[in-house]
């Protein structure tokens, strides 16, 4: 019940076990730091801003090379719904429609990703639906994983 001293004991040195720490909090702050920056980085795409011509540029028969780049500005900053169907056309060209469309609906093609397949394995568009007077109803995003 009695306490030990030491008679050559030094008193510790509360502010010495503390500054190794210090150190070593900064270094993981630093990583989380540059952790996160090098996240957002590699998570924005790479966009670009809507025009006709790149958007009909295509870069092998069944791709075209920036619509994906320019999806988000086209959805974002140009007014689609309430286009009649002959502005549409003026704005983005001819849609790729096929034989199962849907009535008062059509389609352009965003990304066709065949990797070393001849069936495509990852297809996303664009699909636009009319009214029955050809005014822009509605518009989304179609991705289909194979």
């Amino acid at each position: 019940m009695c306490s030990e001293t030491r008679p050559n004991a030094k008193p510790e040195n509360v502010s010495s076990n503390l500054s190794p720490s210090i150190p070593k909090m900064k270094s993981i702050k630093s990583k989380i730091i540059f952790l996160i920056l090098t996240l957002l980085f590699l998570s924005c795409e790479n966009s670009l801003k809507f025009n006709k011509s790149g958007w009909l540029q295509k870069d092998d028969p069944d791709g075209y090379k920036n619509r994906e780049s320019m999806l988000i500005d086209l959805l974002e900053n140009h007014k689609i719904k309430g286009l009649k169907y002959s502005e549409l056309i003026d704005l983005l060209g001819s849609p790729e429609n096929y034989a199962d469309e849907k009535t008062n609906t059509i389609t352009y093609n965003i990304v066709i990703d065949y990797e070393f397949n001849i069936d495509p394995v990852y297809i996303k568009n664009l699909e636009i639906k009319f009214s029955k007077d050809s005014i822009v109803e509605n518009y989304r995003i179609v991705e289909i994983k194979h």
